[in-house]
């Protein structure tokens, strides 16, 4: 065998192993690249469960309603699903002692505790919990309450309308707006002296889902 032969012969082992070298490093950042977007998938979908367990029931004291739909009284914003224990006694002076409402159904009810203010009533559940807020006409601390931190009793019927929108369902009469929430309602109550006005609202849950 000629030298120019064995030269030819080393140079194409020496590229055949290059070749398969070249394959295997390949395969192998193919590989990892692959185990990488499967690690980083895993991650965005434990990502992902993690928010809807968190979004899946609204914790006590956070607002179950839409961000809008709240009131402010004496600089403390009052929601469903505030806790009365955390403002008793920065709110006014209760006009009456409060009284306890045994519920219709105690399998399927709790008792209610209800506060009374000048132009104002929470109702709250054992825990404190806050199921329902009414808003109504009064010289104390009715006059006081701002709904959405903005809009006190006798705001125009627009200017409720301009933070809550049309209302989502035709009332069974004009003398009120209803607006339905998957957790509740809120109903505005129009002044039957100048029906262009809002003298009253109630906000509160659903009974069924939030009785307990």
């Amino acid at each position: 065998m000629t030298s120019l032969k064995k030269l030819l012969i080393i140079l194409l082992a020496l590229a055949v192993v290059f070749c398969f070298a070249a394959c295997g490093g390949s395969d192998q950042q193919d590989q990892a690249a692959d185990d990488q977007q499967e690690e980083q998938a895993e991650a965005q979908d434990d990502a992902q469960e993690e928010t809807a367990d968190d979004q899946s029931a609204a914790p006590e004291g956070e607002n179950m309603f839409p961000d809008t739909v709240y009131v402010t009284v004496n600089g403390i914003d009052i929601y469903p699903g505030s806790n009365y224990n955390d403002i008793a006694g920065k709110i006014g002076d209760e006009v009456k002692p409060s009284e306890r409402i045994e519920p219709c159904d105690p399998e399927f009810e709790s008792a209610d505790n209800e506060y009374y203010f000048d132009g104002l009533e929470i109702t709250a559940n054992d825990d404190g919990l806050i199921r329902m807020i009414n808003v109504y006409e009064g010289e104390g601390t009715g006059a006081e309450v701002l709904f959405s931190g903005k809009l006190a009793l006798g705001s125009t019927v627009d200017e409720f309308k301009a933070i809550l929108g049309e209302p989502e369902a035709d009332a069974e009469d004009d003398s009120f707006l209803p607006y339905y929430y998957d957790n509740g309602n809120m109903l505005c109550y129009k002044d039957e002296a100048d029906n262009t006005k809002v003298n009253s609202y109630i906000i509160g849950f659903n009974d069924i889902e939030y009785g307990n």
